[in-house]
């Protein structure tokens, strides 16, 4: 009998799909089989919603639990996938193949035929926004190239290693473009990285901070998850996490009021025997007769008061340190220190450094959806309590949000800012990330691919280049082998596109990839020293243009636009300089001809209006020092993702 399963004699029928996901697992018994895997091959790569190999998982164990025999038949591989450990052999039952509505339409009668697809014409299915495991938009490639950045960024072998500071990165897009979806990628790449001993370099935790947003303070909230996230992390590897946990109740109990908290428990411990002594009498000469000295209600009464204050004292003592976890504890104790900030922050790098050579990681999600006090608070955390640790925090966030909390919060400092390209809220962001990642836009195809998905219907171009994929002689990466610079690459590049046998798309990915080797990214740091005289004449603006052209540089490839170096730092320069201004063309690119037509002072845009006297901006427009030619329209609007319409 077809989907049913025979446990000693007892029959039991399991659903189409479970089945079809035990089959595929007795197909590679001893292998370990990604979720994403078993959705393509059973669902079909163009599987939509949520993934469904949990619930299969669950079901299929529920039924094998049944053998006494055997505890565990499919074996959970953390990050990974899953495993069917028991002992199989052929012939596997056929498991159901993904759906082939035309080749089942072609065997009903016509009459049904329209019935149905009247049906399917009138039906739409409801779809989810949870983020997603599948990478329908293209997104693991940026991904990979941002996790190949952070690794170059703390490589020991990089002259600016991040040795004692924290590094922070926005990741920034509007709102529904996906952000949560890349982290999700993001630390799928980072946990694939490991140490010299073969471990997981990064300890990867999870932020949200529209969840948590009603928990001050904002500190401790980051403190507490980033210890959570790293205890979880090294239970699952099998590494001694109960050492890292007594080490940290150590720490918390170290970073309260320490005096008061000890005095405490001494008194509670004192109260404690004192009832004890009431209740038994401790007599070393003679047998203990505490019903004697219970006869008076007096002495009941200061036995139980006895007992009840050294509860009272002990939970007192405990408030006064973190040792509760509780967030009134942490607000306690920024009241009873002389010098919280300092307690805390030795706390904080002890933790971390007891963790090495291993590096904590904190996606920060949400956090553009939080009210502006929070927003600046956590934010403000991350530059004064932890900045010195080494630890790797990533905001997923739009840009303009953060810069317009600051901007509410220090609204009576507007005045201050002097630059009309700037606001006090760029001003504030620009100190806090090291530097921005913008997620690559949807490409035209991709637009239209993924509304395919939505309304169920076929995708022959997706197809095709599927088929055409698996036949390719030889991988891409073999193709751009030895290429370092970016006129290497831009070689490679059009050699592929000439060979006609890689799709647009494809070649884009692997030359982001390549551009974003350690080899290249030494390579670029030494062909943007040209650009010196546009750039401010202190370090910590040199280091964020070559961190922001190296990353601007990959999302513009796989939105599958190629600009020359010259125009594209050019623009990235702006963006540090002028964000205003950056903002503004994002929205209207043909604004950038005021600038160099002379209709600046007459412009339509306030902002291009008051920069028509800067001569810096009006030298990085025009490309004085390079003599690369202008920014023109249609550089704006490939620089900022609106010129996509490649394949």
């Amino acid at each position: 009998m077809q989907d049913t399963l025979d446990l000693d004699g007892n029959i039991t029928l399991i659903e189409p799909r479970a089945m079809s996901v035990l089959v595929y697992l007795s197909e590679n018994a001893g292998k370990v089989v990604s979720s994403e895997e078993m959705i393509a091959e059973i669902w079909g790569p163009r599987y939509m919603g949520e993934n469904p190999i949990y619930r299969c998982i669950s079901i299929l164990r529920n039924i094998l639990k049944k053998d006494e025999l055997i505890s565990e038949y499919i074996q959970t591989v953390p990050k990974k996938g899953y495993r069917l450990i028991a002992k199989v052999s052929p012939p596997f039952p056929k498991r159901s193949k993904p759906r082939d509505t035309k080749k089942q339409s072609s065997q009903k009668s016509s009459t049904t035929k329209n019935k149905e697809l009247l049906a399917k014409s009138d039906f739409i299915a409801f779809q989810n926004d949870h983020p997603t495991s599948i990478d329908n938009l293209e997104r693991k490639p940026f991904a990979s190239v941002l996790a190949k950045h952070i690794q170059f960024i703390f490589d020991t072998e990089n002259p600016g290693f991040i040795s004692n500071s924290a590094f922070v990165i926005q990741l920034y897009a509007p709102w529904g473009a996906g952000k949560t979806t890349v982290l999700k990628f993001l630390e799928s790449e980072l946990t694939a990285d490991k140490t010299p001993e073969g471990d997981p370099k990064w300890l990867v935790s999870t932020f949200n901070a529209w969840r948590n947003q009603h928990l001050n303070p904002p500190w401790w909230a980051i403190m507490d998850q980033i210890y959570r996230g790293c205890y979880r992390s090294l239970k699952a590897q099998g590494k001694p996490s109960l050492w890292f946990k007594l080490g940290e109740q150590i720490r918390r109990y170290r970073s309260g009021a320490l005096f008061a908290a000890t005095t405490g428990f001494v008194l509670s411990v004192c109260l404690f025997v004192l009832a004890i002594t009431f209740i038994f009498g401790l007599d070393l000469d003679s047998e203990p007769n505490w019903l004697k000295r219970t006869d008076s209600i007096g002495t009941i009464l200061l036995t139980i008061g006895s007992i009840f204050s050294s509860i009272l004292v002990f939970s007192k003592s405990i408030s006064m340190t973190l040792l509760s976890g509780k967030y009134s504890s942490a607000r306690e104790i920024e009241k009873l220190i002389k010098d919280p900030q300092a307690r805390i922050r030795n706390h904080f790098s002890s933790m971390v450094s007891s963790l090495r050579p291993k590096i904590p990681v904190l996606f920060i999600d949400d956090l553009d959806r939080c009210r502006p006090e929070y927003v600046v608070s956590l934010l403000e955390g991350l530059q004064t309590l932890f900045v010195d640790t080494p630890v790797l925090y990533v905001v997923a966030a739009d840009q303009r949000w953060i810069s317009t909390c600051f901007e509410k919060v220090y609204k009576d400092f507007q005045g201050t800012i002097t630059n009309p390209g700037q606001t006090i809220g760029y001003r504030f962001t620009e100190k806090v990330f090291q530097f921005t990642a913008r997620i690559p836009r949807m490409t035209a195809h991709q637009q239209s691919s993924f509304w395919s998905h939505l309304l169920g219907e076929s995708d022959s171009l997706t197809s095709k280049k599927k088929s055409e994929s698996s036949t390719q002689p030889a991988p891409l990466d073999n193709h751009f082998a030895g290429a370092i610079s970016e006129e290497d690459v831009w070689d490679k590049m059009q050699q592929a596109r000439e060979q006609n046998k890689f799709t647009s798309s494809e070649i884009s990915t692997y030359a982001a990839l390549h551009l974003a080797s350690t080899k290249s990214l030494v390579h670029q740091e030494h062909a943007l020293s040209r650009f010196a005289p546009y750039v401010d004449r202190n370090p910590r603006s040199m280091k964020r243009l070559l961190n922001h052209y190296s990353i601007l540089r990959a999302t513009t490839l796989l939105e599958n636009t190629v600009l020359s170096r010259t125009k594209l730092v050019r623009w990235a320069i702006i963006s540090m300089k002028w964000p205003i201004l950056a903002a503004e063309l994002e929205k209207k690119p043909e604004l950038i001809e005021d600038f160099y037509t002379e209709r600046s002072l007459e412009s339509n845009s306030k902002v291009v209006a008051s920069l028509s006297g800067d001569t810096n901006l009006i030298n990085v427009i025009k490309g004085t020092h390079d003599n690369e030619g202008i920014l023109e329209v249609d550089d704006i609007r490939k620089c900022v993702g609106l010129n996509i319409h490649h394949n």
